[in-house]
């Protein structure tokens, strides 16, 4: 059994890797409408640390979960 979060919004910061990609996933799975924030994107390339993921990325498996996903990133 599990929680029904259809028609609620979360926002979710931090969401492009690790425990934020995890929390976006799952409100997905739960019916939320998500918005996901990062730093990096696909204009902007690998973050400042060098990672390649994209919080455009954190909207596959968020979409294969059957969520909707609203993605905003940092700076080009």
């Amino acid at each position: 059994m599990g929680v029904d979060l259809s028609g609620q919004v979360a926002l979710v910061a931090g969401a492009t890797r690790g425990a934020g990609r995890a929390v976006v996933v799952e409100l997905a799975r739960a019916g939320a409408f998500v918005y996901a924030t990062g730093r990096s994107r696909r204009v902007s390339g690998p973050s400042d640390m060098d990672r390649p993921e994209t919080v455009e990325e954190t909207a596959d498996p968020m979409a294969d979960a059957g969520g909707q996903l609203c993605a905003s990133g940092g700076p080009p």
